[in-house]
């Protein structure tokens, strides 16, 4: 087959030519004006530094963001800073909403791209496309972009870019809005001795194209224009031609979402206050921050059917106190993250009717515990989170009753600390007490929950939980935390510190305390791994910790018992006190009735007393 001659490179883009300083400047300017217009959010720039000659320069990568609009001109700065300095850059094609480049947290998808890395490109195939492609530096490597006519959802996102991988003939799978690539107007540096310019092929002047036409061509099917948007509540992206590019300009929110449209009269009042902490929230509780209160009203618009513009445009609606929660350019990205967090929330929480979905909730509760727990309490919390998730699985239910000591027995801890650390988790939404006990014995009852925080995949550590053990009683739970952290498999410190959330000083005196016990080793490359010949029970026995969860769990036993006295002396005392009270309220009548005064009450009980004790 004879392919097409493409089209000619931007001048003074040649390969091996060095594209001049203020052409590239305007190159990556139209180029990121092109792919983010007027959205609000995070610009997230990583860079790679490639190892150095001998292996003196240790590669290296490190991921870096910028506000988006606010440092428009100090992100172009430093992409050309870095560039020059001799780092790889790469962008993200589509702003974030968080500090975090995390799969599924873009602000909108008004574009589709893909990754091209083969020997011959059809640059007719994409012209019918009216796209525009990147070449990134290596001979037939060539980045690609197809402009929408308007933002889709992720899933047909997901489907669009597949389809046009497809399309093209591309091998690297790259669908996702977290994806990284390079932009043009800087280098590609995997020769170090002659660097390749990354440039723009051909124009830059994409015609934007129907996402329902483009899955046609592409061969792909959608789940809708935009997810959940009405065939009366479309909205129109205008597409307007610059100088070497164009410019996509999110649209403003039509007239038919009004101040509470589609919300219930409670959650219209959660938008409509202006505390700013304590919210009171539908059903008697409060949020505690304006965030919590974002999320749990994006929950119910989703139940209520609501898009995610027509929630946007609720909150910003100046009728509403919600639109100065916070300043102007920030209000758009603490709602899309909002959104982001409930429809995780609202994916993980699926009614629970059988004991098959109360047991798949709880595994993945398992999961998303496998996160970094920082801070002083950090490895407690995890304990007792997990010893937690052992009574439910073990149950089959996500409601049930506990006592404190119990908890604090089955994850190895004093009774304070599991209290302080059920205090945390029910703050940050692992579960909520249904009933608080009673005094007289009765447990608390709590029922499971999905976490305020819901992270993705890509964000959970390599992390298990082990059996609790004499060794972990004594040696605290920052330890075993630490060795849990090793059950993911073999980690350097900064791994371990990663997947524990402790801090390197911590990690390596724990690491050289595992190695003289024979629990883990270091293998010659300084990685860590636990050892297959090492025994907790002996190296428990050579310590003497053995028999410590048994003398805790007959402390406890002591103290239930005393407690039961106690309560039964108790309750015998308040028996007798309501039976005297009853006799001298039949002799002498109710306080307040005629003739009757409450002193002569009083004198007439101690009177009863006397007669009942003797």
């Amino acid at each position: 087959m004879i392919r097409p001659t493409p089209p000619s490179p931007t001048p003074g883009h040649d390969r091996g030519d060095q594209p001049p300083p203020d052409h590239a400047r305007q190159q990556l300017s139209t180029f990121l004006d092109l792919l983010f217009a007027d959205d609000v959010g995070y610009i997230h720039c990583p860079t790679l530094r490639r190892a150095g000659r001998l292996g003196r320069i240790k590669p290296s990568w490190r991921e870096n963001h910028f506000k988006w609009p606010k440092d428009r001109e100090r992100t172009i700065d430093w992409i050309l800073e870095q560039n020059a300095a001799g780092l790889e850059v790469y962008i993200t094609p589509y702003i974030l909403a968080t500090e975090k480049r995390t799969k599924g947290t873009a602000v909108s998808r008004h574009l589709v791209h893909a990754d091209f890395d083969g020997s011959e490109f059809d640059h007719e195939k994409l012209a019918r496309l009216g796209g525009f492609a990147i070449a990134s530096g290596s001979p037939g490597h060539f980045h690609v972009y197809v402009p929408l006519t308007r933002a889709v959802s992720a899933d047909d996102h997901t489907a669009l870019c597949r389809g046009l991988k497809t399309y093209i003939g591309a091998k690297d799978s790259k669908i996702n809005d977290n994806d990284v690539l390079r932009p043009p107007g800087t280098h590609n540096h995997k020769d170090p001795d002659n660097p390749q310019p990354v440039h723009v092929w051909g124009t830059m002047k994409p015609q934007p194209q129907d996402p329902s036409q483009l899955a046609d061509i592409l061969g792909v099917s959608l789940g809708g224009p935009v997810a959940g948007l009405d065939q009366g509540d479309r909205r129109t992206h205008r597409f307007s031609q610059g100088e070497g590019g164009g410019v996509c300009v999110r649209p403003s929110p039509s007239a038919n979402t009004a101040a509470g449209h589609g919300l219930s009269r409670e959650f219209q009042d959660v938008l409509s206050t202006t505390k700013t902490t304590n919210l009171k929230r539908p059903g008697g509780s409060t949020y505690p921050t304006r965030s919590d209160a974002l999320q749990g009203v994006a929950l119910h618009a989703m139940q209520r059917g609501l898009t995610y513009e027509q929630f946007l445009a609720q909150v910003t609606d100046s009728r509403n106190a919600s639109s100065s929660w916070r300043r102007p350019h920030e209000l758009p990205t603490a709602v899309s993250q909002a959104w982001e967090a409930a429809r995780l929330r609202a994916e993980a929480l699926p009614p629970i009717r059988t004991r098959e979905e109360a047991l798949e909730l709880i595994q993945y509760l398992q999961q998303q515990a496998r996160r970094p727990w920082p801070g002083r309490g950090g490895a407690t919390q995890w304990v007792v989170l997990n010893a937690i998730l052992d009574v439910a699985l073990s149950l089959g239910r996500i409601e049930f009753d506990f006592s404190l000591r119990d908890l604090a027995q089955h994850a190895g801890c004093a009774v304070d600390t599991a209290r302080r650390a059920l205090k945390f988790l029910a703050k940050e939404g692992w579960l909520q007490e249904v009933h608080p006990g009673s005094p007289r014995g009765l447990a608390a009852r709590y029922r499971l929950l999905v976490p305020n925080r819901v992270l993705a995949d890509d964000e959970l550590v390599a992390i298990s939980y082990t059996s609790i053990h004499d060794y972990w009683a004594a040696v605290g739970s920052s330890a075993k935390h630490i060795f849990d952290g090793l059950t993911g498999g073999s980690a350097t410190v900064n791994e371990l510190v990663a997947r524990s959330g402790r801090t390197p000083q911590t990690v390596r005196r724990q690491l050289q305390a595992f190695e003289r016990d024979g629990l883990a080793r270091r293998t010659p490359d300084v990685i860590w791994e636990i050892d297959p010949s090492g025994d907790l029970d002996a190296v428990a026995d050579s310590h003497g910790f053995s028999g410590k969860l048994a003398s805790r769990a007959a402390q406890y036993a002591r103290e239930r018992e005393a407690r039961s006295a106690w309560q039964v002396q108790n309750q015998h005392q308040a028996d007798l006190d309501r039976e005297v009270f009853q006799r001298a309220r039949q002799r002498y009548g109710q306080p307040g009735d005629f003739g009757v005064r409450v002193g002569d009450l009083r004198q007439a009980i101690r009177e009863s007393h006397s007669e009942r004790t003797a």
